[in-house]
């Protein structure tokens, strides 16, 4: 049986909308993984070493493409999972879920961490993604469903797109983490705290990902089936490093839980 077409959504309507104004020069000047950032280090650089989700405005399209491929992943597994509706509200939040996270006033938050980000600094993104989407010459049925899709998936916790899409959000910061381990040992670039970056990634996102073995998403199995060489030698070439910082920052459960969490994970 063909595979039916996964819902088209205006992509490059959206970001025409988006790109010029101050919500859209906000997004494509912010640095993501910016704590980790040496001052040494420029935008283009860190653009080159981490790939798309460096910045917030080209990570926003790159978790668009991930979703997507995911969807289509499941879709081969059980046309059933998700019906029409349902891939198009993780499409069309996935592209644009970052929205709140452009500094219009001095009450934005901007681009905070996940592992910091407070229920406080959701509500003020809420009210950004408002802000922008008004901004927007797009159609307003086009924005209600912007709206209705990115509160869903992004803030309905109760549902199961946003726990889809929890797990889509995991595979792009594993994607991001690969990217630097390859680039970094590859020898051509450096980044100062790399190994740092490597081992939050691996920390944040193993345990989360590697628990999704047994459920009904075979995205996440997927990909880390696909990559175990390359996970393994990540883990190889941050523990030791990522150890020392945890210590200096007095962190409880890190990259030892993660390592675990792997291990279990290849057992099963």
């Amino acid at each position: 049986m063909k595979q039916a077409q996964l819902p088209t959504i205006p992509v490059s309507e959206i970001y025409k909308a988006l790109v010029h104004t101050p919500a859209g020069k906000s997004l494509r000047s912010s640095l993501r993984y910016n704590p980790f950032r040496h001052h040494n280090e420029d935008a283009k650089h860190w653009r080159k070493m981490l790939g798309p989700s460096a910045i917030t405005y080209s990570h926003m399209r790159h978790v668009y493409k991930l979703t997507k491929r995911a969807l289509q992943h499941e879709q081969k597994m059980s046309h059933k999972l998700f019906s029409r509706i349902e891939q198009e509200t993780l499409l069309l939040a996935a592209l644009c879920h970052d929205f709140g996270e452009a500094v219009l006033d001095k009450n934005s938050v901007g681009d905070i961490p996940a592992p910091k980000k407070r229920a406080q600094d959701e509500k003020i993104e809420q009210r950004v993604f408002k802000q922008v989407l008004k901004s927007l010459k797009l159609n307003q049925k086009l924005k209600d469903k912007m709206w209705r899709s990115y509160y869903e998936v992004c803030h309905n916790k109760n549902s199961r797109l946003y726990e889809f899409f929890h797990l889509i959000e995991h595979i792009d910061y594993m994607d991001t983490g690969l990217r630097v381990h390859k680039n970094l040992t590859n020898g051509k670039n450096k980044l100062k705290r790399g190994k740092h970056i490597i081992g939050q990634i691996l920390a944040f996102s193993i345990p989360v990902l590697a628990n999704y073995e047994h459920n009904r998403h075979h995205s996440a199995h997927h990909f880390l089936r696909s990559r175990e060489e390359q996970i393994h030698e990540m883990f190889r070439y941050s523990i030791i490093e990522y150890r020392k910082s945890e210590q200096l920052n007095k962190v409880l459960i890190g990259i030892d839980a993660a390592l675990i969490s792997w291990k279990d994970y290849l057992k099963s």
